[in-house]
């Protein structure tokens, strides 16, 4: 039988989680991290905007998954804008891993997880976007704000301009670094961005 919380461990609960999201990690969606995944957490967390360029299948775009979840549930009116180069990669890999990372987990209402959205509330959920018109990433606006991108090397600077535009309150950056110019490229040569390398030689 669930527990039923009253209103002021709720809030406890929810500043818990806000100040630790490995703790939601392991627990909520009961994950075992290893050492850059709880990185690239901590620095979503406590930094405007990460970066993290890495190996094929080094996991980060299953750490980006939970870190989606992370942020719905611990900032209420909060919204999630993510992304990637095509629609394919969007539906297929990055919204693949949110929906696979909260299956069975009751971490929403009933049918709140769509294809590529999750919708708690008016005010409050996630969307996938792909990348063809900046026009589509105008009119989100919130004091709780996560922009997730993922294969950023691919991202066209007119959506990383969209995107600025949103002021969002986090941004994290995911890709293989593959281009030596753009946005992504630019952001590890940036003083206030926080930047994670993910190594072959790193992953388990």
């Amino acid at each position: 039988m669930k527990k039923k919380f009253d209103p002021e461990e709720l809030l406890s609960l929810q500043e818990k989680i806000q100040n630790d999201p490995i703790l939601f990690a392991e627990n909520a969606l009961g994950r075992t991290l290893w050492d850059k995944e709880k990185e690239i957490m901590l620095s979503v967390k406590d930094h405007y905007e990460t970066a993290v360029r890495s190996c094929h299948s080094s996991g980060k775009t299953f750490t980006a998954a939970g870190i989606v979840h992370w942020w719905l549930n611990s900032f209420p009116d909060s919204i999630v804008i993510t992304t990637a180069p095509t629609g394919r990669q969007v539906r297929e890999v990055l919204w693949r891993e949110i929906r696979q990372a909260c299956s069975e987990k009751e971490l929403y209402p009933k049918d709140a997880v769509m294809q590529t959205q999750i919708n708690i509330a008016p005010k409050w959920f996630a969307l996938g976007l792909s990348t063809d018109e900046s026009e589509k990433f105008q009119g989100y606006h919130s004091s709780n704000l996560l922009v997730v991108v993922d294969e950023a090397s691919g991202i066209e600077e007119t959506i990383f301009e969209a995107i600025d535009g949103l002021k969002p309150t986090r941004i994290l950056l995911l890709g293989n670094p593959t281009k030596l110019i753009g946005r992504f490229a630019d952001d590890f040569k940036k003083l206030y961005v926080n930047k994670i390398h993910i190594s072959a030689f790193d992953s388990p």
